[in-house]
């Protein structure tokens, strides 16, 4: 709230407070929060939360996709992606995805803007020697936009750390053992 503050307060248009109370009125509060909201997406994260009459305890918001070794259906720490572990030439893995939305983003939970899938997303292995093998292509659908690709490590993939990718920065680490 104190961020919303300044802003506030240093905003012409705007009040830091509405009255003897001390609080901000709630157009100044949602004029403020849009402000950072869109600061905040010029420099990269792409989820804001609404700040209409229910407090700005967004309804929907708009979620960047990822993709995990597992089922867990939130997004990894970006310092820490999923992991396979060990895994052996030839082995199949299943990758899991969701949020690739294409179109607009609609974070008041209006419903305006119906998501749809971004279309395909392309799968691909980046080994210790720094190759690339495409894996397959994953067909992302429902209200998630979400997909479960079953791949296989390439049978003459090197020894070493390795990671799965969507050519979009998100990534599943594992480390491919000797055959």
């Amino acid at each position: 709230m104190r961020a919303v503050t300044r802003i506030a307060s240093s905003h012409p248009g705007l009040r830091p407070a509405d009255g003897p109370s001390g609080r901000i009125p709630p157009r100044a509060r949602t004029a403020a929060a849009l402000l950072m909201c869109a600061v905040t997406a010029a420099g990269g994260v792409v989820a804001c939360g609404d700040t209409g009459s229910d407090g700005g305890q967004g309804k929907a918001s708009c979620v960047s996709p990822f993709i995990r070794s597992d089922t867990r259906r939130s997004p990894p720490d970006p310092d820490s992606p999923t992991s396979f572990g060990e895994v052996r030439p030839g082995q199949h893995l299943s990758v899991r995805g969701w949020y690739y939305y294409g179109g607009p983003c609609d974070d008041t939970g209006s419903g305006a803007a119906r998501p749809t899938s971004a279309g395909p997303v392309n799968l691909s292995l980046t080994t210790s020697d720094h190759r690339t093998a495409a894996l397959g292509t994953a067909h992302p659908t429902g209200s998630n936009a979400s997909f479960v690709l079953s791949v296989a490590v390439p049978a003459r993939a090197p020894a070493g750390p390795a990671s799965i990718g969507d050519g979009q920065g998100h990534v599943i680490r594992l480390d491919i053992t000797a055959p």
